[in-house]
């Protein structure tokens, strides 16, 4: 974003700040980001391939020039960017942005000068990955991921860095691409975020076969299944509400659930490394099961 840009973005969000809020700007708590602003704009946090407004600055080099060739008319799959500002909202929203600089500052190397390698790449992933999205940037993504349209499910996650292609520098390399994020969406049960292989149960008399610290996938649970999630790390149903019975017994374990997925039965397959977010709904296909070895 250049420095014009985000003193226009300034002066929006004190405008509908202070329309939206009878507090005005300070000690507001209403949305920073409201959903107003996510349309086509310099500082749009979620926009399709065309508009011009898709720069270096605001969606990297793959994106901008994504958006080139779509406003050309060329042959380009169907997508969106999101964009720096929506990851300038989020580092703001969460407080992360002084978390990463006392990280960057914090681990000396053996001259005494700061030494950011030392683990301090793996912990700020880490404080990305927990980091709740703003609700209104949570609603653009979902929204322009349904706008993909044609039943479309499996998408790739691709970096687009500001600053990976430079006339005199390069970063190329240093951004994980995902090449099949493969989501299912359900309702909320359990908090909490676990990573692990998918175990798919249709019944109960099946539950034998789950090995400690899998996750198990299926259509619904009832008292019978109990016994069985011990063993579990996270649940994941495709029937089911706060109060059913795999929310219930997860909450009281303290595991991950998601539930009311509708088709994770049919999507997630037994071997799929999967990443279950239940304070969000969501869960993750990491790696499908051709390249996750059978767990010994």
């Amino acid at each position: 974003m250049t420095a014009a840009g985000a003193a226009e973005h300034r002066r929006h969000r004190r405008a509908v700040c202070g329309q939206a809020c009878s507090r005005g700007r300070s000690g507001c708590d209403h949305d920073p980001f409201p959903e107003a602003e996510l349309g086509v704009g310099s500082w749009s946090s979620c926009s399709r391939w065309t508009p011009a407004t898709a720069t270096l600055e605001t969606a990297g080099g793959k994106g901008a020039a994504l958006s080139e060739l779509a406003r050309a008319g060329l042959p380009v799959p169907g997508g969106f960017h999101v964009t720096t500002a929506a990851y300038r909202e989020f580092v703001t929203s969460t407080g992360l942005a002084g978390r990463i600089r006392a990280e960057l500052t914090a681990a000396p190397g053996p001259d005494g000068a700061p030494d950011p390698g030392a683990g301090a790449g793996a912990r700020i992933r880490a404080l990305f990955e927990e980091g709740p999205l703003p609700p209104a940037l949570e609603r653009a993504v979902s929204k322009a991921y349904a706008e993909l349209g044609d039943g479309a499910r499996t998408v790739a996650v691709r970096s687009s860095a500001t600053a990976e292609d430079l006339p005199d520098l390069s970063f190329a390399g240093q951004q994980d691409t995902t090449p099949a994020a493969d989501t299912v969406a359900g309702s909320p049960a359990s908090a909490g975020v676990v990573e692990g292989v998918a175990r798919v149960v249709a019944t109960v008399e099946e539950g034998e076969v789950v090995r400690p610290g899998e996750i198990l996938v299926t259509t619904v649970t009832n008292i019978g299944w109990t016994p069985l999630f011990t063993r579990l790390s996270a649940i994941v149903t495709d029937v089911g509400a706060s109060l059913s019975h795999a929310s219930i017994v997860a909450r009281e374990l303290g595991i991950p659930a998601v539930v009311g997925c509708g088709n994770a039965t049919t999507r997630i397959r037994t071997g799929d490394r999967i990443r279950v977010d239940g304070g969000r709904g969501t869960v993750d296909v990491r790696e499908p099961a051709a390249s996750t070895p059978e767990p010994a």
